[in-house]
């Protein structure tokens, strides 16, 4: 659970975590874009499909009765559909502004059948290894896009920064790596986090206090998840 060097990263991951917000931003909503004329147009799901939605709502509401046994920042306001995936508007982890609405949208459970159709139309299946880079900002993508790969049983190594922007999983003790682990504790996903970095500028946790940074170090180390700093 101690600090690695980055040299255990390829290129790729190098050139993901340089990204600017803008065009992350971008590419979030032509994912929506695409995804609301699936639905409008009067896209239909299978029965798999169906269940793999399902799968994702137990896990909000794992999150939820979790959180709220704990202590740990739920706001019915801020997440009248009881997802147990919004954060707060601003804490210590957080490193940018962000949406509300998008963080709630992110957390529909029919974003879990169009990656799955993502996955179909790459011609991936059961075995075949996927990398998923991604911030803590979307909690509620982070799940529909692990149990989309773990429904079509792929190898998945996933690679998280433990900041957040605004509204995502910026409540400490409720980050990714503890609402993944209540959700494997569940059953619910089995998938867990392979490396995380600092995230905040220059994914090198610039910006970020000090005691943020303490802190992540010690969540990773408690859930032994390698802590990569530049």
């Amino acid at each position: 659970g101690g600090a690695v060097n980055l040299t255990q990263f390829d290129a790729a991951c190098l050139a993901q975590s340089r990204l600017k917000r803008r065009n992350r931003i971008l590419l979030f909503c032509l994912a929506a874009v695409m995804a609301l004329l699936f639905f409008v147009g009067g896209g239909t799901s299978s029965r798999e499909e169906g269940r793999l939605m399902d799968r994702v709502s137990r896990g909000h509401e794992v999150l939820w009765n979790w959180r709220e046994r704990e202590g740990l920042g739920l706001d019915l306001t801020a997440d009248p559909y009881r997802t147990g995936m919004i954060g707060v508007e601003w804490s210590e982890m957080s490193t940018t502004l962000g949406l509300l609405a998008a963080k709630r949208t992110a957390c529909d459970a029919r974003w879990s059948v169009v990656v799955g159709r993502w996955f179909d139309e790459l011609g991936l299946s059961e075995g075949d290894e996927v990398c998923v880079f991604s911030s803590s900002s979307f909690p509620g993508m982070i799940l529909n896009v692990l149990a989309a790969a773990e429904a079509r049983q792929l190898r998945v190594t996933v690679v998280l920064s433990l900041g957040s922007s605004t509204w995502g999983a910026n409540v400490p003790g409720a980050g990714w790596l503890d609402m993944a682990s209540s959700l494997r504790r569940a059953g619910i996903i089995q998938t867990g986090v392979d490396f995380c970095t600092p995230g905040g500028d220059d994914e090198i946790g610039g910006e970020l206090p000090r005691e943020t940074l303490k802190m992540m170090r010690n969540t990773a180390a408690r859930h032994g998840v390698p802590f990569v700093e530049l």
